[in-house]
C-alpha cells in the first residue's frame, strides 16, 4: 500500500517530468522540420533526425527532428546527423527484413525480432538453421553464410498466410491553427500557415501575457501588460550583486540590474573593482549638445574601461568606482586616448551612471562626464545641454536572453553605404533595387503542365495555379509558382501543390471525367455545364413479325388477311398482306409551302470586364479594359480595404538608434516619422522609406517599404520613458505573414529571421 505522502510525491514527480517534457519540446527548434534532408541540414541548433518519433524525458512524444544534445530524449528508430540513413521493416510474407526510404523504418536489430530471424551480429547457433520455402511452405536447411530460424521457430511461422486488410490512409501530420477557436486542424503539407501538429499544438493557444512576481520569482498572469510566457520565465530569475563588504553574492533588490549567480560568484572578488552588472559590451549615442554622430561602444572590464566612437575616436583607462545609490561615480584614469581634447593621455574623467530601465531583451544606462579633471554633472537636465564633456544613452544584452553583441574590430564600416531593407540585408554589399518591370524570373515559370510543375514541389518549392499568376506591379506569369511569399509575392486563383486532377467534360457522351489537367474545375460546376452535343439517335426499328403461318389474301370487305389454300388468285405471305391490307384514303392536295424567316447572326459573348477598387467607397467595381490598376475580381478583393492608421501623432518626431539584433550593422541609424510616412536612413545615407500602419492590436504594426523596393512586413514595438530619452524597441519580421510575438527568438537572431532596432528620442 502506498502511503499519501508517498502518492503526493509519485504526482508531483510525474507532473514536473511531464512540465520538463512539454517545455523541451516547445523551446526545440528543431521540431519544425518536417524531412530527414532538412533536419539534418540545421547546423545552427544541432538537429538529430530519428526515423520514428523522438520521445522526451518525461514521455511526450515529439516530431521526428530533436536537438538531443541539448534537451533529453530518445530516438526508438534510426539516428540520423550525417546523412539519412534507410531503416528497415519486416516483410512478413518472405519473413525478410527490406531496407525502406531513408530516414524511415526501424533498427535492422528490431526488425530481425520481428521476422523472427537471427540477426548477422548474433553467435552461431549449434547445429543448422532453416529457411522457409514460400511455395511448398515447408522447412529447409539454411546454405552456408545465411542466418535462419532454429527449426522449432521455422515450423511456427512457415505457413500459407491470410493477405492482410488494407490499411487506413494515415492522416496528414500537418496542421494549422484555427485562431478563432484556438484548434488545430489536419492539413495536407503545403498548406499555408501549416506547421508539425506538435508545433500547432503547442502555439495554438490564446495569447496571454505575463509578468515576474519579484517576491517569489513566480511567473503570474497579467491582467494588463506583460510578456509572452517564455520571456517572463527567461527574466523571471533571481539577478545577484556583490556585497563588497565580505565579497558574497546577494539577490539584486529590484529595479536594481544584476547579474546570475555563477557570473556574479566568478567577479566577486578582491580586487575587482566594476560591478559585474556593469561587465560587458554596451552600445549606444552621444547625446549632449554638439554630439558626434555615430555609435558609442563602452567596454567595461573588472579593473579597466575602453571606449571607441565615430570618426576613429578610442580612449582606454584604468577604474575606480565611489559615490552611493543615489549617486555612482566612476573615476578613469586615461592611460591612452586618440583624442588630446575630450580626453586627453594622462587626465582623469569623472564619470556618473545610473540605469534607466529595460526591455525582456536589453537594459539602459544613462553615463555622463564633466571635462577633463573637471566634476561630472549633478543633474541629468544639465549634463544633456553641456557641450564638454560627455552625455552617452547605453544598452546592453539582458542575462540569459539570446541577445549578444559583439565588440567591433578596430577599423570602421565605410560610411553611406546603402543598402535595401528586408528591413536591412544582412549582405556587405550594397544592393541595387531591381526595377519591377525587371523582375527577377520565378524558377518555377518554365514548367508548362501541372504534373510537371508539382513534381519539382521538393526541390524548388512549385505549385500550380488555374489561372496565370501576377506578380506585384501587374506583371504576368505563368501557372507555375515558386511558394516563397517573403521574397516571391503573387496573386492567383486555384493553388495546388500536391494535385493535378480536375473534372473535365468528355464529348460526345457528356460525361464528367477525373484528369490531370489543373484548371480548377470542380466536379459540381463540371456537371451543370456538362451537355451533349451530339445529334439525336434514329428511333429503334420494330422487332421483326413472327414467321409466316401459310398463305393469305385480303378481304376488302374485312380489311383483314384471310388464309386460303395454297395457290388461291392474290395469296400471299401473311407479313405482305399485313402490310398492304387496310383501307386507303385519297389524298389530300398538298398546302404550299411557306417561307421560313431568316436567322439571325448570333449576338457576340459580351466580354467579360475586369475590375477596380474603388478608394473612396471600399468596393470592387467593373471598369473597362485597359483601366490602369484594373484586375480580377478576386484580386481586387483581395486588396480592397481601407488603409490602417497611422501611429498617433505623439510618435511624429525624429528617433536616432542602433539594430539591436544578433547580425546588426554598425552604425546610427536615423528615423523619422510624419504622419505615418517612415524615412530611416544609415549614418546619414537613405535606407528605406514607405509608411506605417497600425494593426488591430496594441503594440502590432505594419511596415510598408515603397523605396528602394517594396515590401511589407509585420512587426511589434514597445515604448520605454527614461530620464533623459524614450526607448522605442522595434521587432520586425521577415514578411507580413511573420507577426512578431516576442522580443527573443527567432527575430533577436536576425537575418532570415526578421531585425530589431532600438531608437532614442530626447
Amino acid at each position: 500500500v502506498v502511503s499519501v505522502p508517498g502518492t503526493m510525491l509519485a504526482i508531483f514527480v510525474f507532473l514536473l517530468l511531464a512540465g520538463c517534457a512539454v517545455e523541451a519540446q516547445r523551446k526545440d527548434p528543431c521540431i519544425n522540420h518536417l524531412t530527414c534532408g532538412t533536419c539534418i541540414a540545421d547546423n545552427k541548433d544541432d538537429c538529430g533526425w530519428c526515423s520514428l518519433p523522438w520521445q522526451y524525458k518525461g514521455g511526450l512524444q515529439g516530431g521526428r527532428c530533436a536537438n538531443a544534445g541539448k534537451y533529453r530524449a530518445t530516438c526508438p528508430g534510426v539516428v540520423s546527423t550525417v546523412n539519412c540513413i534507410p531503416g528497415w521493416k519486416c516483410n512478413h510474407t518472405t519473413d525478410r527484413c527490406e531496407e525502406v526510404t531513408a530516414g524511415h523504418g526501424i533498427p535492422q536489430s528490431k526488425c530481425y525480432e520481428q521476422c523472427g530471424l537471427l540477426p548477422p551480429t548474433a553467435p552461431s547457433m549449434p547445429g543448422p538453421t532453416y529457411l522457409c520455402n514460400q511455395t511448398t511452405f515447408k522447412c529447409y536447411k539454411a546454405p552456408k553464410g545465411e542466418h535462419g530460424f532454429n527449426p522449432t521457430t521455422c515450423h511456427h511461422v512457415c505457413h500459407k498466410r491470410t493477405p492482410a486488410a488494407p490499411s487506413a490512409p494515415v492522416p496528414p501530420d500537418t496542421c494549422v491553427c484555427d485562431k478563432k477557436h484556438f484548434k488545430c486542424h489536419r492539413v495536407h503539407a503545403g498548406t499555408p500557415g501549416a506547421v508539425s501538429c506538435p508545433i500547432c499544438a503547442n502555439s495554438c493557444q490564446k495569447q496571454v501575457n505575463y509578468f515576474c512576481n519579484t517576491t517569489n520569482y513566480q511567473c503570474q498572469k497579467a491582467k494588463t501588460g506583460g510578456y509572452p510566457k517564455l520571456e517572463c520565465e527567461n527574466q523571471c530569475t533571481p539577478l545577484y550583486v556583490c556585497d563588497t563588504s565580505d565579497f558574497s553574492c546577494k539577490i539584486a533588490p529590484p529595479p536594481e540590474p544584476g547579474v546570475p549567480l555563477a557570473k556574479c560568484n566568478e567577479e566577486c572578488k578582491p580586487g575587482n573593482n566594476t560591478p559585474g552588472y556593469l561587465i560587458g559590451l554596451w552600445r549606444g549615442l552621444q547625446i549632449n549638445s554638439g554630439y558626434t554622430q555615430g555609435e558609442w561602444d563602452i567596454h567595461f572590464d573588472h579593473n579597466e574601461i575602453y571606449v571607441k566612437g565615430p570618426n576613429q575616436f578610442v580612449f582606454g583607462g584604468t577604474t575606480t568606482f565611489s559615490g552611493n545609490p543615489e549617486r555612482r561615480l566612476i573615476i578613469v584614469k586615461i592611460t591612452n586616448s586618440s583624442d588630446p581634447i575630450n580626453a586627453p593621455k594622462g587626465a582623469q574623467l569623472e564619470l556618473w551612471y545610473q540605469f534607466d530601465g529595460s526591455t525582456p531583451e536589453t537594459r539602459f544606462l544613462m553615463l555622463c562626464s564633466g571635462g577633463p579633471n573637471g566634476r561630472a554633472p549633478k543633474q541629468w537636465p544639465v549634463a544633456r545641454i553641456e557641450k564638454v564633456g560627455f552625455d552617452w544613452t547605453m544598452t546592453e544584452c539582458e542575462p540569459l536572453t539570446s541577445c549578444r553583441f559583439r565588440f567591433r574590430p578596430g577599423v570602421e564600416e565605410p560610411k553611406h553605404k546603402i543598402q535595401t531593407l528586408s528591413l536591412i540585408d544582412d549582405v556587405q554589399e550594397p544592393i541595387k533595387a531591381t526595377p519591377l518591370s525587371k523582375k527577377k524570373q520565378d524558377p518555377c515559370t518554365p514548367y508548362i503542365s501541372c504534373d510537371t510543375c508539382l513534381s519539382h514541389f521538393v526541390s524548388e518549392q512549385c505549385g500550380w495555379c488555374s489561372e496565370p499568376v501576377v506578380y506585384p506591379g501587374g506583371i504576368k506569369g505563368g501557372h507555375c509558382v515558386q511558394w516563397n511569399p517573403s521574397h516571391n509575392p503573387f496573386n492567383c486563383s486555384g493553388f495546388r501543390n500536391f494535385d493535378c486532377s480536375d473534372y473535365e467534360c468528355q464529348q460526345p457522351q457528356a460525361i464528367c471525367k477525373k484528369v490531370p489537367v489543373g484548371h480548377g474545375t470542380n466536379k459540381t460546376t463540371c456537371e451543370k455545364t456538362c451537355k451533349n452535343t451530339a445529334p439525336p439517335a434514329p428511333p429503334t426499328p420494330p422487332p421483326p413479325p413472327p414467321p409466316p403461318q401459310g398463305v393469305v389474301v385480303c378481304n376488302h370487305t374485312t380489311w383483314k388477311c384471310d388464309h386460303v389454300p395454297a395457290g388461291t388468285p392474290n395469296a400471299t405471305s401473311p407479313l405482305i398482306c399485313q402490310y398492304s391490307c387496310y383501307k386507303q384514303s385519297p389524298s389530300a392536295p398538298a398546302a404550299p409551302s411557306i417561307p421560313t424567316a431568316p436567322v439571325p447572326p448570333m449576338a457576340p459573348q459580351p466580354v467579360a470586364l475586369p475590375w477596380k477598387c474603388n478608394h473612396t467607397t471600399y468596393h470592387c467595381q467593373q471598369v473597362q479594359p485597359g483601366t490602369p490598376g484594373a484586375s480580377g475580381k478576386s484580386i481586387c478583393e483581395g486588396g480592397c480595404f481601407p488603409p490602417a492608421p497611422p501611429p498617433p501623432p505623439r510618435f511624429n518626431g525624429k528617433y536616432r538608434g542602433i539594430q539591436i539584433d544578433n547580425q546588426y550593422k554598425l552604425g546610427e541609424f536615423g528615423l523619422e516619422l510624419k504622419n505615418g510616412s517612415y524615412v530611416l536612413r544609415l549614418n546619414g545615407a537613405m535606407v528605406s522609406e514607405g509608411r506605417i500602419y497600425v494593426s488591430g492590436n496594441r503594440g502590432n504594426l505594419f511596415v510598408q517599404t515603397n523605396k528602394p523596393t517594396q515590401g511589407l512586413y509585420a512587426a511589434i514595438y514597445s515604448v520605454n520613458p527614461g530620464i533623459s530619452v524614450t526607448h522605442l524597441t522595434v521587432v520586425i519580421g521577415k514578411d507580413s505573414t511573420d507577426i512578431p510575438s516576442a522580443y527573443d527568438k527567432p527575430w533577436i537572431l536576425g537575418g532570415k529571421h526578421g531585425h530589431e532596432f532600438l531608437f532614442f528620442k530626447v
